[in-house]
């Protein structure tokens, strides 16, 4: 297996998941937040449906072009959708065409440097990890409000 197929296969699987999470979680629920400033599951959502979007090319280029106006663009842009089967949808596709992307790409590729625009030394293959880890993450993060929201037992 090749370190492509294996992103691809975590992907689809994180992804999976992610999808059974959100269709679990109270739909009435969906933008509760258990403090001012917390995210809630909605919100989250909406990060991982519209991300890759801003990021273009950014597999050819080896370069995430991104700039705080770009930020802002987005953040408002990603509020519009709150339907979670409309954001399942995005992230299904989304997800697809990102492993689409990492199949192009060649074994003697995957530790090119990829220029992001912070500091630290970044491959391809580190940011072609990004979108999995990142359903995993907030896939986490959905759960853990879930968990918020749950009735205490009376032990």
């Amino acid at each position: 297996m090749t370190a492509q197929e294996l992103l691809i296969r975590q992907s689809e699987r994180n992804l999976a998941t992610l999808i059974e999470t959100v269709r679990a979680f109270p739909k009435d629920k969906l933008d509760w937040k258990p403090a001012p400033g917390a995210r809630s599951a909605l919100n989250q959502l909406q990060e991982i449906a519209t991300i890759l979007e801003m990021s273009g090319d950014m597999y050819g280029k080896r370069k995430l072009e991104f700039n705080m106006d770009d930020y802002g663009t987005w953040v408002a842009r990603r509020e519009q959708y709150t339907d979670a089967e409309e954001l399942i949808e995005m992230i299904t596709k989304t997800t697809a065409h990102n492993n689409e992307e990492i199949a192009k790409i060649a074994d003697d590729q995957l530790l090119t440097p990829f220029e992001m625009p912070w500091p630290g030394d970044f491959t391809l293959v580190d940011i072609m990890s990004y979108h999995q880890w990142n359903m995993a993450y907030h896939d986490a993060q959905i759960n853990y409000l879930a968990s918020m929201l749950e009735t205490p037992s009376e032990e």
